[in-house]
């Protein structure tokens, strides 16, 4: 496989948690080859159109539907939410979706699959 291929498989982003840091990668990720659309999903509907507005995410969608159109899934929102966000998600994952997150710990997030 060469290197413009693999870049194909990445399309769909899903990010979860639009605040500072979710809305500024998608924001970074909008435009940027490989990635077609970059979904989005946030708690608070404020936050979830503002994300809408400054064009950090394409679409604002459910955990469910967010994980079943991803290729990528980052995970942005407070560590104490991991454990029901991954509950809620893991049955929709496409297989080789890859699910990353940006919380400081990860040994307690890799139990959680």
């Amino acid at each position: 496989m060469n290197k413009r291929r693999r870049y194909d498989m990445v399309a769909n982003v899903f990010v979860i948690g639009l605040g500072l840091i979710g809305g500024s990668l998608g924001l970074a990720l909008r435009g940027t080859r490989p990635v077609k659309t970059v979904n989005g999903f946030d708690i608070d509907p404020q936050t979830l159109q503002q994300a809408l507005q400054i064009g950090a995410i394409d679409a604002g969608v459910t955990l469910t539907v967010g994980a079943a159109e991803a290729d990528v899934i980052i995970i942005c929102a407070p560590l104490r939410f991991y454990p029901g966000i991954i509950e809620e998600i893991k049955p929709y994952l496409k297989p080789g979706c890859i699910v990353t997150d940006v919380g400081s710990t990860k040994q307690p997030v890799m139990q959680l699959f």
